[in-house]
């Protein structure tokens, strides 16, 4: 089985966020909100309570230079904070 290995730092995240995103979006992380996190091939995936009751998916596509795209299935999607 092969196994890529992405080298992805908390800076690179924080890097292409704004500063409110990434504070609620690691209190998100922190209180256990990221539901399932998984890699599949290059896509980082998972789901997240957001605060409405309502579930959004949070796609990263990665590759061995970094954080290639990302997307989330809110109504603001790019990189926000879930």
């Amino acid at each position: 089985m092969y196994d890529k290995s992405f080298n992805i730092k908390e800076s690179d995240l924080q890097n292409i966020c704004d500063d409110q995103s990434w504070e609620r979006g690691y209190d998100y992380y922190d209180t256990g909100m990221i539901i399932n996190p998984v890699l599949v091939d290059d896509t980082l995936q998972a789901r997240c309570t957001g605060s409405s009751a309502e579930e959004y998916i949070q796609k990263i596509q990665l590759s061995d230079k970094g954080i290639d795209s990302y997307d989330c299935s809110c109504p603001r999607g790019d990189f926000c904070k879930h």
